[in-house]
């Protein structure tokens, strides 16, 4: 209670400008990687799904990314998905994926 009460002295003094805009860079931060994560989901169900056709779109948005890697991992993706199997190669997808655009 006494730290509180002390942190409330400090602050009144303070300019909370800064504070303000810290804490509204991290809140934005938290919203960016959110979108970005829901980004990578929506390739990489594409890229199960579709398989070639989404490969090819893929490569036009991310040019370094390695054409038969992505086509092994969605096939096999695929295949697990088909067979209800754990989704191990739909990871490893999501994983490369990642990797890729950071």
């Amino acid at each position: 209670r006494r730290q509180k009460q002390y942190i409330g002295k400090l602050m009144r003094n303070a300019d909370a400008a800064p504070i303000q805009a810290a804490l509204d860079a991290i809140k934005e931060h938290g919203h960016t990687s959110a979108a970005r994560f829901r980004e990578l989901e929506r390739w990489r169900d594409r890229l199960i799904a579709e398989g070639d056709a989404a490969i090819s779109a893929f490569v036009e948005n991310y040019p370094q990314a390695d054409r038969a890697r992505l086509r092994t991992l969605a096939r096999n993706a695929h295949t697990e998905q088909t067979r209800d199997e754990a989704p191990k190669s739909a990871r490893m997808l999501f994983r490369y994926l990642r990797d890729l655009t950071e």
